[in-house]
């Protein structure tokens, strides 16, 4: 089990995307696996070595995870990089 943290960028209000930048977090079932040896890039361009990656079903519909907390490892890290496929989403740390 982790613990996300999500940021919306815009939300409904009357009918319309209003810009927002409200967070809230979501606890979801995955798999977590330590890596230290891959390199990715993050969102600005920056390549850093991956600590690790959850593996989920789970993939948002709205807004960004910017934060994954797994208490029983003890770990509470900011995302480096999320990739979405058709079965699952891989969260990079």
């Amino acid at each position: 089990m982790a613990i996300i943290s999500i940021e919306r960028e815009a939300e409904f209000e009357s009918g319309k995307y209003v810009p927002s930048c409200k967070s809230y977090s979501l606890e979801i079932k995955g798999r977590y696996d330590p890596d230290g040896k891959t390199i990715k890039k993050n969102d600005t361009g920056n390549e850093k070595i991956v600590k690790g990656s959850f593996y989920s079903k789970y993939v948002p519909s709205i807004g960004k995870i910017i934060r994954i907390k797994i208490e029983s490892l003890n770990i509470d890290e900011p995302v480096l990089s999320i990739d979405y496929f058709q079965t699952h989403t891989i969260i990079s740390i």
